[in-house]
Protein backbone atom coordinates (compact mmCIF):
# COMPACT_ATOMS: atom_id res chain seq x y z
CA UNK A 1 0.00 0.00 0.00
CA UNK A 2 1.22 3.40 -0.70
CA UNK A 3 1.92 6.37 1.37
CA UNK A 4 -1.23 8.49 1.43
CA UNK A 5 -3.72 6.25 -0.31
CA UNK A 6 -6.77 6.14 1.47
CA UNK A 7 -6.74 9.37 2.55
CA UNK A 8 -8.98 12.07 1.66
CA UNK A 9 -8.80 14.83 -0.30
CA UNK A 10 -12.28 16.89 1.55
CA UNK A 11 -11.01 18.85 4.62
CA UNK A 12 -13.29 18.21 7.62
CA UNK A 13 -15.80 20.75 7.00
CA UNK A 14 -17.22 18.65 4.21
CA UNK A 15 -15.23 21.68 1.93
CA UNK A 16 -12.63 20.91 -0.52
CA UNK A 17 -9.39 22.35 -0.25
CA UNK A 18 -7.97 25.30 -1.99
CA UNK A 19 -4.91 23.85 -1.43
CA UNK A 20 -5.72 20.81 -3.82
CA UNK A 21 -6.32 23.28 -6.55
CA UNK A 22 -3.26 25.20 -6.52
CA UNK A 23 -0.63 24.87 -8.79
CA UNK A 24 2.77 23.26 -8.18
CA UNK A 25 4.76 25.99 -8.17
CA UNK A 26 2.20 27.90 -6.08
CA UNK A 27 2.37 24.97 -3.93
CA UNK A 28 6.21 25.18 -3.67
CA UNK A 29 6.04 28.87 -3.31
CA UNK A 30 4.09 28.78 -0.50
CA UNK A 31 5.93 25.80 1.24
CA UNK A 32 9.00 28.40 0.90
CA UNK A 33 10.86 26.93 -1.59
CA UNK A 34 12.30 29.04 -4.27
CA UNK A 35 11.70 27.57 -7.38
CA UNK A 36 12.26 30.36 -10.16
CA UNK A 37 16.60 29.65 -10.16
CA UNK A 38 15.65 26.15 -11.39
CA UNK A 39 14.90 25.98 -15.13
CA UNK A 40 18.04 28.29 -15.05
CA UNK A 41 20.43 26.27 -13.70
CA UNK A 42 18.88 23.16 -14.95
CA UNK A 43 19.41 23.52 -18.87
CA UNK A 44 22.57 21.75 -19.86
CA UNK A 45 23.38 20.49 -15.67
CA UNK A 46 26.25 18.77 -16.61
CA UNK A 47 27.67 21.27 -18.65
CA UNK A 48 27.13 23.96 -15.92
CA UNK A 49 28.99 21.35 -13.31
CA UNK A 50 31.61 20.93 -15.42
CA UNK A 51 32.45 24.55 -16.19
CA UNK A 52 31.18 26.24 -12.53
CA UNK A 53 33.91 23.00 -10.80
CA UNK A 54 36.34 24.15 -13.25
CA UNK A 55 36.05 28.02 -12.50
CA UNK A 56 35.90 27.11 -8.73
CA UNK A 57 39.06 24.95 -8.50
CA UNK A 58 40.93 27.35 -10.48
CA UNK A 59 39.90 29.80 -8.60
CA UNK A 60 40.67 27.78 -4.78
CA UNK A 61 44.36 27.41 -6.89
CA UNK A 62 45.00 30.65 -7.88
CA UNK A 63 45.30 30.32 -11.38
CA UNK A 64 42.95 32.83 -12.21
CA UNK A 65 44.15 33.45 -16.11
CA UNK A 66 42.79 29.50 -16.41
CA UNK A 67 40.08 30.54 -14.61
CA UNK A 68 38.70 33.62 -16.97
CA UNK A 69 39.17 31.61 -20.11
CA UNK A 70 36.67 28.62 -18.52
CA UNK A 71 34.69 32.00 -17.38
CA UNK A 72 34.53 32.92 -21.34
CA UNK A 73 33.90 29.56 -22.02
CA UNK A 74 31.02 29.07 -19.58
CA UNK A 75 30.01 33.18 -21.31
CA UNK A 76 29.94 31.13 -24.94
CA UNK A 77 28.09 28.27 -24.12
CA UNK A 78 25.11 30.45 -22.24
CA UNK A 79 24.60 32.70 -24.91
CA UNK A 80 24.20 29.68 -27.87
CA UNK A 81 22.10 27.91 -25.06
CA UNK A 82 23.67 24.88 -24.31
CA UNK A 83 24.17 25.63 -20.66
CA UNK A 84 21.33 27.25 -18.61
CA UNK A 85 19.03 27.13 -21.74
CA UNK A 86 15.53 25.75 -22.36
CA UNK A 87 16.74 25.93 -26.24
CA UNK A 88 19.23 26.10 -28.41
CA UNK A 89 20.03 29.65 -30.65
CA UNK A 90 21.30 32.77 -29.97
CA UNK A 91 20.86 34.63 -27.44
CA UNK A 92 19.17 31.52 -24.92
CA UNK A 93 20.62 32.91 -21.96
CA UNK A 94 21.79 36.36 -21.94
CA UNK A 95 21.65 37.27 -18.47
CA UNK A 96 23.83 34.18 -17.48
CA UNK A 97 26.23 34.80 -20.37
CA UNK A 98 26.73 38.01 -19.13
CA UNK A 99 27.43 36.59 -15.57
CA UNK A 100 30.35 34.59 -16.34
CA UNK A 101 31.94 37.40 -18.67
CA UNK A 102 31.97 39.84 -15.88
CA UNK A 103 33.12 37.02 -14.04
CA UNK A 104 35.78 36.05 -16.25
CA UNK A 105 36.82 40.22 -16.68
CA UNK A 106 36.92 39.70 -12.80
CA UNK A 107 39.57 37.02 -13.17
CA UNK A 108 41.50 38.75 -15.73
CA UNK A 109 41.67 41.97 -13.95
CA UNK A 110 43.24 39.86 -11.00
CA UNK A 111 45.89 38.66 -13.29
CA UNK A 112 46.80 41.74 -14.62
CA UNK A 113 47.09 43.65 -11.40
Amino acid sequence: MKFGRGHSKVAPGGASSSYDQMSGLEKLMGSGVVYYGMPLLGGGAGLVGLVLGAIAAFIIERQFMQAGIYALAGAVLSFFGFIHGMQLGIGASPLAALGYFFLADICLIVVWS
